[in-house]
């Protein structure tokens, strides 16, 4: 489903260049083509990465097709308990695959 709702696109600066700019920097323009059609599919995928964003992460993005959603943080977040903020946003989506 990820893959039929792909519509990639074509950057205005190399993925290559972004990646030379400051972590902070890349979420303008480090970007998944896959996020836009899969977070419509799974909303909470879209709420795992906001959540990043507001615990303080500096970049945040769905791996490839959507396998993980990761965070990039410039120090230890010392009030993240994975636990609490992120079980049952992660209880959903298992349940949706079973």
């Amino acid at each position: 489903a990820a893959y039929d709702g792909i519509t990639p696109s074509v950057p205005q600066i190399s993925l290559k260049g972004e990646l030379t700019k400051e972590v902070k920097e890349w979420r303008a323009g480090v970007k998944n083509d896959f996020e836009s059609s899969v977070f419509l599919m799974f909303p909470a995928i879209q709420e795992l990465k906001n959540e990043l964003y507001t615990k303080g992460a500096e970049y945040a993005s769905m791996t490839g097709s959507g396998s993980t959603v990761f965070g990039l943080f410039s120090s230890k977040p010392a009030d993240i308990d994975f636990q609490k903020d992120f079980s049952t946003k992660i209880i959903q989506l298992w349940a949706f695959w079973q």
